[in-house]
């Protein structure tokens, strides 16, 4: 009894042994299971920090583009009104003038050196003789001078020079807007992102950037003329307290058609109240937004879901009825920030 009393102690000992190796066991895969939870986390958490990041780069920089060629554009418009109208017309028709009036003083055709006339030419009398041709005379030589002097004007100005600068910058922004846009489709159609994604992302932003600063470079030796960089400073001062991401865009937009219906334009860059400018501009915001909305609202009572059209990631809510959906949908515009305060809205 004793014997068999000792070997149920020892197995007794074992089981206990066994089952606190286990319990440690399980609770060191527990405890790797639980960092390697953390660490998936900890890295997707920084990999969405990144991809929210560079979103909020891309906007920006969207904006700066967008900016930049509208300027260029407007650049564009003021250079070859002054190569054209200061430049080449004048030039062009003091040339004509010269021509036809020393066509007209002059009367007969050269000789050749033998004294005959040259060969199938037609020897007719000067229609201006006496005073008037020696008054005609004085006048070619001062169109003369005057053609001179505005060559040299001309070659001072470099009007036609700066607006070759400022197409081909246009042409070049154009490119990089359309490629920049593209690129921003990614972060509606990707919902997971990937490393490698976000990494390619990146040089390809740092690429653009490098590409505008190029093309800026190239642009040094004309500059923008100084109104236009002033009226669109002030609009990103002005806008900026209160706008942010793609409402820029819009204002843009407008203050270059203000630009585009000025009288004066390109004659002379105007000036703008861009304080009251802006006002107007949030309300035509502001109804734009709730006419979509209501678009949506039709299309809520009709099927029963609501289609999120102020973020840009459209996603579709389904409900069981359209009051619900409704209310949801004048939420979602209330707490909205597009141009305007939710109680404005």
């Amino acid at each position: 009894c004793n014997l068999q009393g000792y070997r149920f102690g020892e197995m007794d000992t074992t089981n206990r042994t066994s089952s606190t190796s286990s319990i440690r066991r399980a609770s060191k895969i527990a405890a790797t299971n639980d960092k390697i939870h953390k660490a998936i986390i900890s890295k997707s958490e920084k990999r969405d920090n990144k991809t929210s990041q560079l979103k909020d780069e891309y906007i920006r920089l969207t904006n700066r583009f967008e900016r930049a060629l509208i300027e260029h554009k407007l650049a564009v418009e003021y250079f070859e009104f002054r190569s054209f109208w200061f430049d080449f017309l004048p030039v062009t028709i003091i040339a004509a003038l010269i021509t036809v009036i020393g066509f007209f003083i002059s009367g007969k055709t050269p000789e050749m050196n033998d004294g005959d006339q040259a060969q199938n030419s037609i020897e007719f009398d000067p229609v201006l003789t006496g005073h008037s041709k020696q008054f005609w005379s004085v006048a070619v030589g001062v169109l003369g001078v005057v053609s001179t002097l505005l060559n040299s004007i001309g070659k001072r100005t470099n009007y036609q020079s700066k607006y070759d600068m400022h197409r081909a910058a246009v042409k070049a922004l154009e490119k990089i807007c359309l490629t920049v846009e593209f690129e921003r489709e990614w972060f509606k159609r990707k919902r997971n992102a990937e490393d490698t994604d976000v990494n390619d992302l990146g040089a390809d932003l740092k690429s653009h950037q490098a590409s505008f600063k190029a093309m800026q470079d190239a642009c040094c030796e004309s500059p923008i003329p100084t109104r236009i960089i002033q009226a669109f400073t002030v609009l990103d001062e002005v806008a900026g307290v209160e706008e942010t991401g793609e409402a820029f865009i819009f204002y843009y937009h407008k203050l270059w058609k203000e630009h585009s219906m000025n009288w004066l334009w390109p004659l002379r860059a105007p000036s703008f109240d861009i304080n009251g400018m802006i006002s107007d501009w949030q309300d035509l915001l502001l109804q734009r937004v709730i006419k979509n909305n209501n678009n949506e609202l039709r299309r809520v009572k009709s099927t029963g879901s609501v289609v999120d059209v102020i973020n840009e990631e459209a996603v579709v809510v389904e409900h069981d009825s359209s009051d619900e959906a409704e209310r949801l949908l004048v939420t979602k515009t209330s707490s909205s920030s597009y141009g305007g305060t939710p109680e404005s809205e």
